[in-house]
């Protein structure tokens, strides 16, 4: 666990949450193959929880080995769930398969705004974490595809327009050298692609400063 040298944190769990932070399940059928995809699980695991279990979302269905978790960005507001979504899948149908989770390699300890001083939540679940509570990593920082090439998971994310300047006063926490860094960009935030049928290649949408159609060619 990372302690901050100075700045101001809070705790999801002072806070009345609304839960407006994104987390979405996808399901793709090809023939006689289906998948399911998964990414962020918003910002605290009982949320995410009580609203599966309201929407009946049927966790308990999903095949362990027909399963990926993308971690889409390293924000406490969309992965502060993750450790417990991880843990209800796992527990829905008693399965002893890892469950899949797709991850940036390089994580900040802490990610904050900076005020007359940094700000910032706690932590986001470190890579232990997340295994410790049952998923197996992969972590690639380069285009690639997932669940027999039904998703396409991109790279670095371009910014070619005037408005992609990030989040204002965006900072990290670098253990390394026990600063706060400028992070306004928040660079390995990623997009997932597929191709459906009689429609083309789509893109689910997203939050974030990138541009986000949720159709991309013919």
């Amino acid at each position: 666990m990372w302690f901050l040298p100075s700045p101001s944190r809070y705790y999801l769990a002072d806070f009345d949450l609304d839960a407006a932070w994104l987390t979405t399940r996808q399901i793709a059928t090809k023939g006689d193959r289906k998948h399911y995809l998964l990414f962020d699980a918003g910002p605290e695991g009982e949320v995410w929880d009580r609203n599966s279990r309201r929407l009946r979302a049927e966790i308990g269905l999903i095949d362990h080995s027909d399963l990926q978790f993308i971690r889409i960005s390293l924000r406490l507001e969309m992965t502060g769930g993750l450790t417990k979504a991880i843990d209800s899948i796992k527990n829905s149908n008693n399965c002893e398969e890892p469950v899949m989770m797709d991850v940036h390699p390089n994580r900040p300890a802490f990610r904050g705004v900076q005020a007359d001083r940094p700000i910032s939540l706690e932590a986001d679940p470190s890579f232990e974490e997340l295994e410790v509570a049952g998923a197996t990593l992969l972590k690639s920082d380069q285009p690639h595809t997932v669940l027999d090439d039904f998703f396409l998971v991109s790279g670095e994310i371009p910014r070619q327009t005037k408005y992609e300047d990030g989040i204002h006063g965006g900072v990290c926490f670098n253990p390394s050298t026990g600063k706060w860094e400028e992070d306004t960009l928040i660079m390995e935030e990623r997009y997932v692609m597929c191709n459906l049928k009689d429609l083309g290649t789509a893109r689910p949408r997203a939050v974030g400063g990138r541009p986000s159609p949720t159709r991309l060619s013919p």
